[in-house]
């Protein structure tokens, strides 16, 4: 049993939050009054709050920027490994045009109409993946980072997938 500072009714320890720098563990006030804490203070005056929030979170990148980039990385590599499961079922985890596949961050993805072109897929191996975000993935081919840079320069097409015959020449005398 405690007793809430605020209501100064004694209540269950499971109707206070815990708070680890307090000597019980719990804190002062009980969940009730905090909620209506909260909503008298903090709803009100939201702007100021959000805000502020948003302050904070800058300071603490520049205070601390180690610590924000590992903060950040750990969140994005979370979801790396689900997208690579669905990168794998899919056999996109090869370049389409020559074949490479030795090192995952030099494959691009390609949106073959870039009308149709809806999310960045690199950006979306950051969040969850679901099956809307999925979808992208149909609108896309994997090349290279090199093979994409020829695709771009018009040295051959998507659609037919081959070099231009000067290319096959020196692709066939280097073996």
């Amino acid at each position: 049993m405690k007793i809430c500072s605020c209501c100064k009714q004694p209540k269950d320890l499971n109707e206070f939050y815990k708070d680890n720098s307090t000597k019980d563990g719990f804190q002062y006030t009980c969940k009730k009054c905090r909620r209506v804490w909260y909503l008298n203070n903090v709803a009100k005056n939201k702007n100021d709050v959000v805000g502020g929030l948003a302050k904070a979170q800058k300071n603490y990148r520049v205070k601390y920027p180690d610590r924000h980039k590992a903060i950040c990385l750990a969140g994005k590599k979370k979801y790396v490994m689900d997208w690579m499961g669905i990168l794998r079922e899919r056999g996109m985890l090869h370049c389409v045009h020559c074949g490479y596949d030795s090192f995952f961050e030099a494959l691009e993805y390609h949106h073959i109409i870039p009308a149709l072109k809806g999310k960045n897929i690199s950006k979306l191996l950051e969040y969850p993946a679901t099956a809307e975000r999925a979808k992208e993935l149909d609108k896309v081919v994997c090349l290279c980072a090199n093979c994409h840079r020829e695709l771009h320069k018009h040295r051959w097409s998507l659609r037919v997938g081959i070099r231009p015959p000067e290319q096959q020449m020196r692709s066939a005398a280097n073996g």
